[in-house]
């Protein structure tokens, strides 16, 4: 009984092995117009990169300069 449980785990695995081995096989076969798909979406990406790192004015409103508050109270 022992046995047919080692074989079954060893018959798993290498079931598992073969899947993983050849599932990278079977995404080699892309469409023709896949390269071009793929080419236009790193295009894509690298427009967006591009903007996200362009410098854009500071529009921000400055905060007014706030006196420094005092720490001790003036009579001690």
């Amino acid at each position: 009984m022992e046995q047919r449980k080692f074989w079954s785990s060893v018959m798993c695995s290498c079931g598992v092995a073969c899947g993983l081995l050849v599932f990278p096989l079977a995404s080699q076969g892309q469409a023709p117009g896949s390269a071009a798909q793929e080419w236009l979406r790193q295009q894509e990406r690298e427009r967006v990169l591009r903007e996200q790192q362009e410098s854009t004015p500071d529009v921000r409103v400055p905060m007014p300069a706030m006196p420094a508050p005092d720490l001790l109270p003036k009579d001690e």
